[in-house]
């Protein structure tokens, strides 16, 4: 099933440019994902392409090998970025729910 998971992935991305985002990523399923992370690093090497992974866990993003092309496979690259202030948070919900 894998297999032909990244088969189709591969045939439907190859030779196209692309930008893909893995969102809030929990767990590794590490025998599931190394065959996709060595598919989609071959794919994302040609044209300019990327791959940006998001997670909560640095120890997620540490294990999937998540790296910058110029840097070396074994030292991931993760940006930590910082939460939001409790007045841009209010700011932000007062935007989505209203004042009421």
């Amino acid at each position: 099933e894998v297999e032909a998971i990244k088969n189709s992935l591969r045939e439907k991305l190859q030779g196209k440019k692309f930008f893909l985002v893995l969102d809030d990523v929990w767990d590794t399923f590490e025998t599931a994902w190394e065959p996709f992370r060595c598919c989609l690093q071959d794919m994302s090497e040609l044209k300019g392409n990327a791959i940006l992974v998001t997670s909560r866990s640095k120890d997620v993003l540490t294990k999937l090998k998540t790296y910058n092309a110029m840097q070396s496979i074994d030292d991931p690259c993760i940006h930590k970025l910082p939460g939001l202030t409790q007045a841009d948070s209010r700011s932000l919900f007062k935007q989505r729910v209203g004042d009421d």
